[in-house]
């Protein structure tokens, strides 16, 4: 047992003593055996301390069951003379017609200590928490305020020109619009997501929004020379997902792709992303491929781990993140190494069907 215990006999001396009350006394386990409890226990009152003087707790059944005195503080005295404060719980036991009083005793002190030792935990697990917020916080924001530079960057541009593109102004004002709400929700839903609040899913055409993040992307992969495509299959079926985290998903994954082909040939500088219904009615499939220098197999076993990252100035979050919010919605988040080159990463998520059958087995 964790706390200190001793056995005492008939004689009320001391037959075994457990590590925690050695350590309690002072004594060594020898030098406590045969001890008086009166030596161990100077002072306790007297309405608690029967077995002191021989006498049965009253109460006490003769059939051989166990009887407690309930719990009582006392002063233990150690060995070397100090003494302090402790409580006390004495419970006799007699089987097959021996005796004995079990004696478990508690430090207040050292319970206290514990409180706030588990209190000081608690106070870290917090802030390492707020820490990793603050982290995940900054990666997802990142990505709309540098689309937003960007697009203020351009929107100047155009104001210069001359004469001035009013198609393409109107066109970056209305990103950076777009992207401003964009990082407000990013915010709330970071915020709903870490607060372990179930994702706001609603059917959706995840077709579409392969659509909608490639447009996002857009000016992303031109500034890099990346040819992105996109293979969206006829019949997909909708899937009940939450729209800004699905977004923020495929935003990572190509963000990472383009990273992975920034430094290649031109002819090389290829991501592509492909929706289908995934084989055998499992739901959606979306895959995001690019043309680097792949994966080996110690990063493909690392990178959905928080905080790994490959790149010089990386978080790595953003898979880790990815693989959450997939998880959260009942999908399935993996990479692989392609055969000839790069890699290509797969998001499988159930379609809205399936969802529901699994929400009502859930309720």
């Amino acid at each position: 047992m964790p706390g200190a215990v001793i056995v005492v006999d008939d004689d009320f001396r001391v037959v075994l003593a457990n590590e925690p009350a050695v350590t309690l006394f002072g004594h060594t386990a020898s030098e406590l055996s045969d001890m008086s409890f009166v030596q161990l226990f100077p002072r306790m009152p007297e309405d608690s301390a029967g077995e002191r003087s021989g006498r049965s707790e009253p109460g006490a059944p003769d059939d051989g069951r166990a009887a407690s005195c309930g719990q009582r503080m006392a002063i233990a005295r150690s060995k070397d003379g100090s003494e302090h404060t402790v409580s006390v719980k004495c419970t006799r036991y007699g089987p097959d017609g021996a005796s004995a009083w079990i004696v478990m005793i508690a430090d207040p002190c050292s319970q206290a200590a514990a409180r706030r030792d588990d209190q000081q935990r608690v106070h870290f697990s917090r802030v390492s928490e707020l820490g990793d917020m603050a982290a995940a916080l900054a990666h997802e924001i990142n990505q709309p305020l540098t689309a937003i530079l960007s697009n203020a960057r351009a929107a100047q541009r155009f104001l210069e020109s001359t004469p001035q593109d009013q198609v393409d102004l109107r066109e970056a004002l209305a990103d950076i619009v777009a992207d401003s709400c964009r990082a407000t929700e990013i915010v709330r839903k970071l915020r709903q997501f870490v607060g372990e609040a179930p994702p706001e899913t609603q059917p959706l055409d995840m077709g579409n929004l392969a659509r909608e993040v490639a447009h996002l992307m857009r000016r992303d992969a031109l500034a890099r020379g990346v040819h992105l495509t996109l293979d969206i299959a006829g019949q997909v079926p909708l899937v009940h997902c939450d729209n800004i985290q699905l977004q923020q998903v495929l935003i990572n994954l190509l963000r990472n792709a383009f990273d992975a082909v920034e430094g290649c040939r031109a002819e090389d500088r290829v991501v592509s992303v492909k929706v289908s219904a995934a084989p055998q009615g499992k739901g959606v499939s979306i895959t995001v491929s690019d043309r680097g220098p792949g994966l080996n197999t110690d990063q493909i076993g690392e990178i959905f781990k928080p905080f790994f990252t490959s790149k010089p100035h990386g978080m790595g979050l953003g898979l880790s993140i990815s693989r959450m919010i997939v998880t959260r919605h009942g999908g399935h988040l993996w990479a692989e190494s392609n055969s000839d080159r790069g890699a290509t990463f797969h998001l499988l998520l159930p379609s809205a069907s399936a969802a529901a059958v699994s929400e009502l087995r859930q309720s």
